[in-house]
């Protein structure tokens, strides 16, 4: 009789440390299915956004759009991903091949992280040597948060934007107003 008693109580032991065996796997695994979810839905909106201002700027670097004039371009992005509200930063350096500069191309990188939680992406494109970014800060993301160009040739007066810069100017708008 005792080796039934014996037999039960390393069972249920052993039954009691597979049960937190699973749990403690079942919750790894969910997590990080979870974490990978967000990567993919942050890097898939910081493309977004990067495509969208590469195209912008093609439209306006175009030589049918006159100097002086300035294009608003609503982004559609969403106020949350995954539960969470979002900021955007927004980057410009030059092109670096090797050691040297090329002066003709911008690197334009967007990185986006999430308020409140873990989590953050970027994504990159190339843009004209005559690109400038005004808004230098981080922009919490908003219904209606939009993009401002200004295609600018030196000082030109009634635009919010352009500082004496012979560039097409970039700034994001929130309430139709830029974000410097």
């Amino acid at each position: 009789m005792p080796d039934v008693v014996i037999g039960n109580v390393i069972l249920t032991v052993a039954l009691a440390i597979a049960l937190l065996l699973f749990v403690a796997a079942s919750s790894g695994i969910s997590l990080i299915y979870t974490v990978r979810t967000r990567g993919e839905l942050l890097q898939s909106v910081a493309e977004q956004i990067a495509q969208i201002i590469q195209q912008s700027y093609l439209v306006v670097n175009n030589s049918e759009i006159s100097v002086g004039s300035n294009v608003t371009q609503v982004l559609g992005l969403p106020v949350q991903i995954a539960g969470y509200g979002y900021t955007i930063v927004v980057k410009t350096s030059p092109l670096l091949l090797g050691n040297t500069v090329d002066k003709h191309v911008t690197v334009l990188t967007v990185t986006i992280a999430l308020t409140g939680t873990y989590g953050s992406a970027s994504s990159s494109v190339l843009l004209g040597s005559n690109v400038y970014w005004y808004t230098q800060t981080a922009v919490t993301v908003t219904q209606g948060l939009g993009l401002l160009l200004d295609k600018c040739a030196g000082v030109l007066p009634n635009h919010p934007i352009c500082q004496g810069y012979d560039v097409i100017g970039f700034a994001f708008l929130v309430n139709s107003k830029a974000v410097s």
